[in-house]
């Protein structure tokens, strides 16, 4: 039962009760109720005189109540309005731009009659096999929670992924992207999937997928298909299986290996949805994807007709050097060549300047450039180069700043992703102001997940004591050597959080979305039943799952499958597919496209610096939002509430 208040009247009955016989109405009652993130104590803090409330609360109390404003007017208008635009979309023609209003809108406000009858449109229009595929995908993402819709959607977007992968003009590009691919490989890629993947494969699925995938294979070449199989048992048989398909697909001109590949990759994608086999083109970018740095200069690049124009990243090796936005690179060289693109086919230029800015570690590049039509040569050694994940509240020319508001001790960190780069660059942003925090805003909004110890470690900042996540696996991760090997000191298992931290009991607002997933739903779920934490915003994705990858011993093939699934302290499971689901909100407040849209451009804009090193400004590149008008509501409901926090605090007892 809701707590009342002492007259049994609700927070904003009581200052209705006490206006009535004039008297000042006392904040107590709403100060708290909002401090404990309660949508009744926001709107009676909004409700209340400003001049009984403390000034900073009174202030953003009146900004949430505009952004609730706008948020209701949202909820009421926007479904009809996508819906207006998805069929305005279909009728030039634009069915993915289509598909993704009404995705989107479906996401946001669940089942809207507008919405569903757009939906419908759009899957009662003729489409090809590509629009097809991109279509069933965006509604799979956009019913999360219906498992029924979401099996047929991703059902849909499959078949329609293998139509367009089997058709005549990219069958060659699918031949040549497996070729190498041997019996072995497949027999190591199912050994490892039944000894390694969170739980024991089904193998009659397994086996079903692959048949199926195989035999489109077979039509697709205007072959029969090949006999029908009973369901496999396990490795063993699938690999024998895989060498009677490709005995049958020899006469009909069908390779072995694309045969193993199709018939690995359709069972793959029926027991586990996040499982592909990776090439080796790809495995080199997956590493670095993970990894979240890379080593060269540092350059965004782009072609302007016969000219490549650059960007430097921020704090990478060319920023540092001087580089500015929009330079043109005249030639490039290093001690293995001089380029110069003039003397380059005007369609390679680019492709060769990316190729030219990669290199080892300390190397120098020389640069020659042409800004505002004058000459100019920079000189700098290649490094590391981060991508960036974790943000403030702004950014100035001494780097990023945390404060949402300096003089009431607010904090404000955006995680965009989470790689092994994540932790340092959190710490180096929060920690050094520690001292002066009074209460911090964490943004997972859009976060899909990454390096999940990265993600534990971050709660373990927050956290004193105890489990900060579980791991469920048929080889779940060691907890570790509990004694130092050199020392012989006791060490705290990577999963424990460890005393001492300085964050420890700082009051804290974690904010989520649809598209919090993964590691980000283990931090805030973390923080929400160790730390206190209030989580707002809408309900997460339910993807708690972690993927690995094993390549094969000569590095040609590679295959990602889910390992491990992720639970929160007390042992609820997160995966959506793992019998778990995402994290239920303290205070729910869903915002639809425009406001989400507008909230997400101004936190990369709060990312990007205004100035280069040397002063010069720096253009953002952030597409600005349709209405600047619209205010972030759940941001601002996390400052009310850690506001109404720091007033109880500092009230007399």
């Amino acid at each position: 039962m809701r707590r009342r208040s002492s007259a049994g009247l609700r927070p904003g009955a009581l200052l209705w009760a006490l206006l009535g016989m004039g008297c000042a109405p006392d904040p107590g009652p709403a100060l708290a109720a909002a401090a404990r993130g309660e949508p009744e104590g926001l709107r009676a803090l909004a409700a209340l005189p400003p001049e009984v409330l403390p000034a900073p609360v009174a202030a953003r109390a009146a900004q949430w109540a505009e952004a609730e404003t706008q948020r209701a007017a949202l909820l009421r208008d926007e479904p009809a309005r996508l819906a207006e635009e998805a069929a305005a979309a279909q009728a030039r023609g634009a069915v993915a731009e289509a598909a993704l209003a009404v995705a989107l809108g479906l996401r946001a406000y669940g089942p809207a009659p507008a919405l569903i009858s757009a939906r419908d449109a759009i899957l009662a229009a003729p489409l090809g096999v590509e629009q097809r595929a991109a279509v069933h995908g965006l509604f799979a993402e956009a019913t999360p929670e219906d498992p029924a819709a979401v099996a047929q959607h991703a059902a849909e977007a499959r078949r329609a992924a293998l139509a367009a992968a089997l058709g005549p003009e990219a069958l060659a590009g699918r031949r040549a992207a497996v070729e190498g691919l041997r019996l072995e490989v497949a027999e190591a890629v199912l050994l490892r999937l039944a000894e390694d993947a969170w739980a024991p494969p089904d193998w009659a699925r397994f086996s079903a997928g692959a048949e199926d995938e195989v035999a489109a294979l077979f039509a697709a070449v205007g072959a029969p298909p090949p006999s029908a199989a009973g369901p496999a048992a396990g490795p063993a048989a699938l690999a024998a299986r895989v060498a009677e398909l490709t005995r049958a697909g020899a006469p009909v001109g069908i390779s072995g290996a694309l045969i193993t590949a199709t018939f690995i990759e359709g069972g793959l994608w029926a027991v586990d949805p996040y499982a592909q086999l990776v090439g080796p083109a790809a495995i080199s970018g997956w590493a670095e994807g993970h990894a979240g740095s890379f080593v060269g200069a540092g350059v965004r690049l782009r072609a302007v007709e016969a000219e490549v124009w650059l960007s430097p990243l921020p704090d990478g090796p060319a920023w540092a050097a001087g580089l500015h936005q929009d330079d043109v690179l005249v030639a490039m060289s290093d001690p293995t060549g001089r380029l110069v693109l003039a003397e380059a086919p005007a369609e390679r230029r680019l492709a060769l300047a990316e190729a030219g800015m990669r290199g080892p570690a300390d190397s120098p590049l020389s640069l020659e450039l042409r800004r505002a039509g004058a000459p100019l040569t920079l000189r700098f050694p290649r490094g590391e180069v981060v991508l960036p994940t974790v943000s403030g509240a702004a950014r100035g020319p001494a780097g990023p700043s945390l404060w949402l508001s300096a003089e009431d001790g607010l904090g404000y960190v955006k995680i965009s992703a989470f790689k092994p780069t994540s932790l340092a660059a959190f710490d180096a942003l929060v920690l050094p102001a520690a001292p002066e925090l009074r209460g911090l805003v964490l943004d997972l909004r859009g976060n899909g997940g990454g390096d999940v110890n990265a993600a534990v470690q971050i709660a373990d900042r927050f956290i004193a004591e105890g489990a900060l996540v579980q791991a469920v696996g048929q080889r779940p991760p060691p907890a570790g050597p509990l004694t130092d090997p050199v020392s012989g000191a006791p060490l705290t298992p990577w999963d424990q959080a460890v005393p001492g931290d300085a964050l420890e009991g700082l009051p804290l607002v974690v904010l989520v979305d649809a598209d919090s997933a993964s590691a980000a739903e283990v931090l805030a779920g973390a923080l929400q039943q160790r730390a206190g934490a209030l989580v707002v915003g809408g309900p997460t994705f339910g993807k708690g799952a972690a993927q690995r990858l094993y390549t094969d011993p000569e590095g040609r093939f590679a295959l990602q499958y889910t390992n491990l699934l992720w639970a929160l302290p007390d042992g609820r499971r997160l995966h959506r597919a793992g019998a778990g689901g995402g994290l239920v909100p303290d205070l729910r407040l869903t915002q639809g496209p425009a406001a989400q849209g507008c909230a997400d451009a101004a936190a990369r804009r709060r990312a990007e610096p205004a100035a280069h090193p040397d002063g010069a400004p720096f253009r953002t590149e952030v597409q600005p939002c349709a209405d600047p008008s619209l205010l972030d509501a759940p941001l601002l409901a996390a400052e009310l509430i850690l506001l109404a926090q720091r007033a109880r605090q500092a009230a007399p007892r």
